[in-house]
């Protein structure tokens, strides 16, 4: 019996010690692969890359105005045309006015004839109050010189209203330059008919250009506003202008301009940023150049 005892005692030390030397080696294996796992860490941020894109010399908003006639008539005088270049308010073109003038003429001939008569009829209602207070003449007479004065006024000041707007159509025959800037387009010539609306001068103020840039839609997320920009054209090597984006629209839209590098698709759409141009540039109006926007 005592054997038996000391049996299982030695037994179940046994299966103690194996139990904690597993326990031991689980634990010692887990540490070393906690330890050898790599550590995770954040990737770092990777430098955004030049945006290449082609563009167009544009004028900018409000650089360009299209200088329309007001009212219709004959091309009397043209006293500037394409490349010449012209102040603010200085005249640009004067319309034949003769037959609006000759009514101006008329309708003040007939103004001084109605304050003439004007001036006899209120006389004579002031007559007819005078005898009307004295029962001299009856109430229906003094009414109707009182009309008759009321409408005297009536006809002066429509008279004035016809001279006012008159000598309005006649000022307006005379166009004048809305600002300084470069005539880039005649649209109309000497002694042609030209309807109110129509277009006579275009006018560009050259100080105010800047490049309209067609960035790749796929390009947008790398286009901040006032990114360093780096310009370039043919026929202008070895110069390289320094601009930066000025304008970064909400819209996208179709390509105009057909790419140079005939691997590029024509079909996709564009961000139409702005950049600016430094001053002395020699670039020309509408001309095409290559922009690297970036660094």
């Amino acid at each position: 019996m005592a054997n038996w005892k000391e049996w299982r005692i030695g037994y179940g030390t046994l299966a103690a010690v194996v139990l904690l030397g597993g326990f031991l080696a689980y634990e010692a294996k887990r540490a070393s692969v906690a330890q050898a796992a790599p550590t995770t860490k954040q990737a770092p941020k990777q430098e955004r890359r030049g945006v290449f894109a082609e563009g167009r010399i544009v004028a900018a908003v409000g650089a360009e105005v299209t200088v329309s006639a007001e009212v219709g008539g004959r091309i009397e005088r043209l006293l500037v045309t394409e490349r010449d270049q012209v102040k603010a308010e200085q005249v640009l073109v004067e319309l034949s006015a003769t037959d609006r003038k000759a009514e101006l003429a008329e309708a003040r001939a007939r103004l001084g004839e109605a304050n003439v008569d004007m001036a006899f009829l209120e006389r004579e209602f002031g007559r007819a109050q005078s005898l009307a207070a004295r029962g001299v003449v009856p109430e229906a007479q003094l009414d109707r010189a009182r009309y008759d004065s009321d409408l005297a006024r009536a006809r002066t000041r429509t008279l004035v209203a016809g001279i006012g707007r008159l000598e309005d159509v006649i000022e307006k025959a005379t166009v004048s330059a809305p600002q300084s800037g470069l005539v880039t387009v005649q649209h109309a010539d000497l002694g042609e008919v030209v309807a109110p609306g129509a277009p006579l001068l275009t006018i560009v103020d050259l100080s105010r250009l800047r490049i309209e840039v067609e960035v790749g839609e796929f390009d947008i997320p790398r286009i901040e506003l006032g990114d360093a920009a780096t310009i370039t054209a043919e026929g202008y090597e070895g110069q390289a202008l320094r601009g930066e984006v000025v304008e970064v629209p909400e819209w996208v839209t179709s390509r105009r301009l057909k790419p140079l590098d005939p691997g590029r698709p024509t079909d996709t759409r564009i961000l139409p940023v702005k950049v600016s141009l430094p001053a002395g540039h020699s670039f020309k109006l509408g001309q095409r150049v290559e922009v690297e926007i970036g660094d």
